[in-house]
């Protein structure tokens, strides 16, 4: 924007509304009242642009004012007498008016200019708040609406689904739910009671609930495990295993849980055996042969399981399998040679005087 000065000026809402403070700060007010009535025009929604220029009006209008008041008598005197009343004016023109003070005008700014600052100041800040809270507005309403759209999606494809849900698809439903619930409390008997009421009218469900089952299995043996009860905890997985490929969870992380738990259950059952005296010849290569063999599925399909490796090799080294025993014990230390792992590996190692 070019002024009446020959300066330049962008032809931009914040430019002109800046550079139009500026012109009041240096007391131009017309320079001013240009810049802001522009302002003004290119972006009427701008609350600050018509407050500052409000100020600049007030500004001219006491300059205007001062002009006046400051202006000498005319020094002609009237021709004559009837010139003379003609000329004189009334007593009511004859007494000045009361000078006026513009409330909140530029007399009481030009006398405090920090109180002028502390009037633009707010309108300046407000000149670069706006477009923030316009943009969080946005953002705000634009959220909603997307959320409203999931909540509508959500909805409808429950409806959907509700619609070609049966009654009795929808009550096994409610019951699988009941026999998770059942599972998370830790009541595996009540939850294997319940499944096996349910599965007859699964239908299509039949699948959820055999992984119900075996989820119920797993913790009782887990449990029978954490009570050093070892041989009773092997049934139970055995079972599991078995419904595994019926629930479709083979090749899964849960069959790779499972092939470690019978390992470890095999090998710790042989050692209890073992340390009390117990372990018969033909028992030794039964035990730790099924241990050896789970834990080696094991590994195949978590080959970062330490524990797994560990054990693979106190059950080799049992059976007379020096070489196994000292590659397993060494792939522990290669794969984390910080690990407690590592550190019994290294003294199994030692122990039976094999090669690093």
């Amino acid at each position: 924007m070019r002024l009446n000065d020959g300066s330049y000026v962008p032809r931009e809402p914040d430019a002109l509304i800046s550079a139009g403070i500026q012109a009041l700060e240096s007391g131009d007010a017309t320079r001013a009242v240009e810049l802001l009535r522009e302002a003004a025009r290119l972006a009427p929604f701008r609350k600050d642009a018509r407050d500052v220029l409000a100020l600049a009006l007030q500004q001219t209008m006491a300059n205007t004012h001062a002009a006046e008041m400051a202006a000498p008598p005319q020094s002609r005197e009237p021709r004559d007498s009837a010139q003379a009343n003609a000329a004189a004016p009334s007593p009511s023109q004859t007494e000045a008016p009361p000078r006026r003070s513009i409330g909140g005008g530029f007399s009481s700014f030009a006398k405090d200019e920090g109180h002028f600052q502390k009037q633009v100041e707010p309108f300046v800040r407000s000149n670069t708040l706006a477009p923030k809270l316009w943009f969080i507005l946005l953002t705000v309403v634009i959220c909603a609406i997307v959320a409203a759209y999931v909540i509508t999606q959500v909805n409808v494809g429950q409806i959907i689904e509700d619609i070609h849900t049966t009654p009795e698809e929808r009550q096994a439903k409610e019951e699988i739910e009941r026999i998770d619930r059942l599972i998370q409390d830790g009541q595996f008997d009540a939850a294997l009671t319940k499944a096996a009421e349910t599965a007859p009218a699964a239908g299509d469900l039949e699948n959820e609930i055999q992984k119900k089952k075996v989820a119920a299995l797993q913790g009782m043996a887990a449990g029978l495990m954490a009570e050093s009860k070892y041989e009773e905890s092997i049934p139970l997985l055995e079972e599991a295993m078995g419904l595994l490929e019926p629930a479709r969870l083979t090749d899964t992380d849960t069959e790779t849980d499972m092939f470690f738990l019978m390992g470890q259950a095999y090998f710790k059952w042989a050692e209890v055996l073992r340390i009390n005296g117990k372990l018969k010849t033909n028992e030794k290569v039964e035990l730790y042969g099924k241990a050896a063999e789970y834990l080696q599925k094991t590994i195949l399909r978590d080959d970062k399981n330490l524990q797994a490796y560990v054990m693979l090799g106190h059950a080799h080294i049992i059976m007379g399998n020096i070489l196994e025993a000292s590659e397993y014990w060494n792939r522990v230390i290669e794969i984390k040679p910080d690990s407690i792992w590592a550190e019994e590996a290294m003294e199994n190692l030692k122990k039976h005087q094999l090669a690093l």
